[in-house]
């Protein structure tokens, strides 16, 4: 009988392919998988901040774990993107990113131009002084002292509110109200200010100040300005099915035990019902 020499070769064809296949999905995570930028902000403790190692810029914090925990259940990638605070609508309307995830509060004005997930933490403003300087509450109420804030963030918002709109824009004209650029260099410039005596207090929203003040011995936080914000991730508006995951993500994440864990791990409290 003649050896049928063709039924090997075929057979290491099939196993090839099958090779190469299963490499194609390992790679690229499955066929449709989708890949999304996320936009953080680099100090933004304890939703996001960048850590160097090996010369490698890389995110931690509550948001980014919860994204990456998402993402997995999900069945999509990610892509982190450090990006400026001020012109997070126009990079998100633009595609420049898929949505912004670091601690965004939930606003009127922002839901204008962004559609928002259901939140996922509540936190307060809080005052911040250095301990030393005998600043009181009041002083800071009578506008006495010389205040510290960033650009675009919901803290100015609460000045305007506190000082009167024509007030605050005489304050900030005076030097009385100092306004710092907004993200990494502003917040970290704002503490060294508020250190050194340059201005009197700070005013930023109290879980990020909490991330923070540990590392500066001599600042505390004066009052804590009950606001109960609420923090969401923002979208393009209109994008339903990128909310709808969002959303499915969230609601998952806090019937697990892992949100419970990162809350211990980054040191927040529960504070959602």
């Amino acid at each position: 009988m003649q050896k049928n020499t063709l039924l090997p070769v075929l057979i290491g064809v099939v196993v090839v392919c099958c090779v190469l296949v299963a490499c194609v999905l390992l790679f690229t995570g499955g066929e449709g998988q989708t890949t999304y930028i996320v936009g953080i902000d680099g100090d933004h403790l304890p939703s996001t901040a960048i850590i160097i190692e090996d010369r490698e810029r890389i995110p931690i914090g509550f948001d980014v774990e919860t994204i990456q925990w998402i993402a997995e259940k999900e069945h999509f990638a990610i892509t982190f993107k450090e990006v400026p605070w001020s012109i997070i609508p126009e990079l998100i309307e633009r595609g420049d990113i898929d949505m912004f995830y670091s601690g965004y509060s939930i606003t009127p004005e922002r839901a204008e131009r962004l559609d928002f997930s259901q939140p996922y933490y509540k936190t307060d403003i809080a005052i911040a002084v250095r301990k030393d300087s005998g600043v009181t509450r009041e002083m800071f109420d009578n506008g006495e002292i010389r205040i510290g804030s960033q650009q675009g963030i919901t803290s100015v918002d609460k000045l305007k509110e506190i000082f009167g709109i024509e007030r605050y824009d005489e304050m900030v004209s005076e030097g009385k109200i100092v306004l710092f650029s907004a993200g990494t260099a502003g917040f970290g410039e704002s503490l060294k200010y508020l250190d050194t005596g340059e201005i009197d207090a700070i005013i930023y929203n109290k879980i990020t100040l909490e991330g923070y003040l540990p590392d500066w011995k001599n600042l505390t936080i004066l009052d804590t300005i009950p606001t109960g914000e609420e923090y969401g991730i923002a979208v393009k508006k209109g994008n339903t099915k990128l909310i709808s995951i969002l959303n499915k993500g969230l609601e998952n994440f806090r019937a697990s035990g892992k949100r419970a864990e990162l809350l211990e791990k980054y040191h927040m409290s529960e504070t959602l019902a």
